[in-house]
């Protein structure tokens, strides 16, 4: 029996009724399942993607895509944002609408789409910042503790952003990891 999602209250997960084995015994179980919807990108009007996704932090998600994607190099740029389901429109006045249409893109939760040239990537990247091993092996053990919705259901994505001494910046879980990603570095960036 499927469980019914309203729109205007979107849940992360939703219970199902499953039945469950356990070696030779079958028994009727409710289980938590995570959500997840299309939502479509708009920038300046324009579609720029369509993508399955865990239906909450849609703000912080727009702008880390934007970011990420290269699109825009800061939150400031972006004039307004509205969202109206199942859209989010960014209104961005110094982006050249002339290269959306061109590659629009449908992301699943299993796949990511990328617009990028080869230019440069074979290059490493530079940085003056450097994190002791014992600080990453420290910060490894906040997924566990912050993965929530992984626990409940195991069907989700985390990705924390910690400063170079462990600090916590932000984090955030997705049904897609690359939406997980999206929304860290979203919430980071706001």
């Amino acid at each position: 029996m499927k469980a019914s999602l309203k729109v205007e209250n979107k849940g992360v997960t939703v219970p199902y009724h499953a039945v469950g084995i356990d070696r030779d015994r079958a028994r009727s179980v409710e289980a938590e399942v995570c959500v997840e919807e299309s939502v479509n990108l708009l920038l300046n009007g324009i579609s720029l993607a369509s993508l399955t996704i865990t239906p909450t932090e849609l703000e912080e998600f727009a702008y880390g895509y934007l970011v990420c994607e290269g699109l825009i190099r800061s939150v400031r740029e972006v004039k307004a944002m509205e969202i109206k389901w199942p859209n989010v429109n960014v209104t961005v006045p110094s982006f050249d609408n002339d290269d959306v249409g061109l590659w629009m893109e449908i992301r699943s939760s299993g796949c990511v789409g990328v617009k990028a040239t080869w230019n440069g990537l074979d290059e490493p990247l530079s940085s003056a910042v450097t994190v002791d091993k014992d600080t990453i092996l420290y910060c490894t053990g906040f997924i566990n503790e912050l993965a929530g919705n992984w626990k409940k259901t195991g069907g989700t994505h985390c990705t924390i952003i910690f400063d170079s001494s462990g600090g916590i910046v932000s984090y955030a879980e997705d049904i897609g990891r690359h939406n997980s990603m999206d929304k860290a570095v979203g919430k980071a960036l706001m």
